[in-house]
């Protein structure tokens, strides 16, 4: 290939998928390593008014503070040699998360990308995919059943972040530095073995293309570009049943249940990356279960979705919720504020509804301890915890499992028996949350 030829591509790639207006600023995510490299020295050149159109972040991940440090001041150089403006975004740690580390370390990466763009005043942020993590993705979502909707892999374009590298190779991209003499840093984890995507790059992908077809890896970035173009014109012959309202994404129930299984399925998939922001692998049997939910007519119950999501069916709709796992204590936990004429009045003893007026933040889900105390719905006076559970005749071995839930420091639920009476629904009452424990390891549907 004849590397100077390698820009013409670029700006062709750019402009034959509209990626970018003349007037748009860009935000370049670069790590230090050769594709984010390459595509910085890529926009460098590509838009001449650089200093007031393109910027570069680096996105700190915290794992490993050194290499992270030192990559940090990597991009700052680069973004000082191209004199352009540096930011940089740090992921602060969580230790409880309802996803794998990586699935919440992406989505976390994308909050900070979105609001770097929104503080730096860019239109768009260009991420460093190549040809050859697009035939990687489809691979490993083709082991893990992700269906036709994960097929079609990385998106050139969705929403404001685009990828302009997606139909190049990495040996095209390694060729282009060298003529173009940029240093770049490696990652040791692109080398790493415990990562599916490190096993699929350096023995998997080279295995099948050495005794079986050469041409696996364009094979499968091909199929992707065949299923996306499926994908477009499903969304542009079959209109979305989705819905969102106030931050949440719903189902409208009759048009999803008006077509085919394979084009709910497809809706469904996509209701579901919209909930949780991950692609998540669905089965035939999640489709089950939700035709079973509406077929059963009545309305609170749910069915469980990866990524701690459910999926409630409210009259005409279906809504998506996410809840709060507390793995520590073996729970799930979601609150949902809902009006107070659509009370549901539900039989669980994990279910309950308060006043959401009574029930200051912060919120704190924990074991009881000697000593609690709190006023049980229809008791006059406050009683001890121990004594209630005594009353409740909760076994001996029962006990050093219940969980209550604080409200500012005031108990308003030992859960699965009785809420506090300061948090009970009166007249009064103006907004009310449904508050529902699950317990994980029941959770096997």
């Amino acid at each position: 290939m004849d590397c100077p030829d390698l820009l013409n591509r670029f700006r062709d790639f750019i402009e034959i998928n509209g990626l970018i207006a003349p007037s748009d600023r860009v935000l370049v995510a670069v790590s230090g390593g050769k594709d984010s490299v390459a595509m910085l020295d890529l926009f460098s050149r590509y838009l001449p008014d650089k200093r007031d159109r393109l910027g570069a972040i680096y996105i700190h991940h915290g794992w490993d503070p050194q290499r992270h440090q030192n990559e940090q001041q990597f991009v700052e150089e680069l973004a000082e040699r191209y004199s352009i403006a540096f930011l940089t975004k740090k992921i602060q740690p969580k230790s409880q998360r309802s996803m794998s580390l990586e699935s919440w370390s992406r989505q976390e990466r994308f909050k900070l990308l979105s609001q770097a763009m929104e503080s730096g005043r860019y239109h768009l942020c260009a991420l460093g995919h190549t040809r050859d993590d697009q035939a990687e993705t489809v691979f490993m979502r083709l082991m893990r059943g992700s269906g036709l909707w994960g097929l079609a892999g990385i998106p050139v374009k969705r929403g404001a972040f685009i990828r302009p590298l997606l139909g190049f190779s990495t040996i095209e991209i390694l060729d282009y530095l060298r003529y173009r003499q940029c240093r770049f840093l490696e990652d040791p984890t692109n080398r790493d073995r415990r990562y599916l995507r490190a096993r699929i790059r350096h023995e998997i992908l080279p295995k099948l293309e050495a005794d079986f077809y050469p041409a696996v890896q364009q094979a499968l970035f091909d199929l992707s570009q065949d299923i996306s173009k499926w994908r477009e014109a499903v969304t542009n012959i079959f209109p979305s049943p989705i819905m969102e309202e106030k931050g949440k994404i719903m189902l409208a129930q009759s048009a999803f249940f008006s077509y085919l299984d394979i084009i709910k399925k497809f809706w469904l998939q996509e209701a579901l990356q919209k909930a949780t922001g991950v692609l998540y692998p669905l089965r035939r049997s999640h489709l089950y279960r939700v035709s079973r939910l509406v077929g059963d007519g009545k309305t609170g119950k749910w069915v469980s979705f990866p990524g701690g999501v459910r999926l409630y069916r409210d009259r005409d709709r279906l809504v998506f919720t996410s809840g709060e796992r507390c793995k520590a204590l073996g729970i799930e936990f979601l609150a949902e504020k809902r009006m107070l004429q659509n009370l549901d009045l539900s039989q669980d003893p994990y279910v309950e509804w308060m006043d959401g007026d009574k029930l200051p933040a912060p919120w704190i889900l924990r074991t009881w301890q000697p000593g609690d105390r709190f006023q049980p719905l229809g008791v006059p006076g406050n009683k001890k915890v121990s004594d209630f559970l005594v009353d409740q005749k909760i076994p001996r071995c029962d006990k050093d499992r219940v969980i209550v839930l604080e409200a500012a420091g005031r108990i308003v639920w030992v859960v699965g028996y009785r809420i506090s009476q300061i948090a009970s629904i009166t007249p009064k009452t103006k907004k009310v949350v449904r508050c529902e424990v699950c317990w994980l390891e029941s959770q096997s549907e």
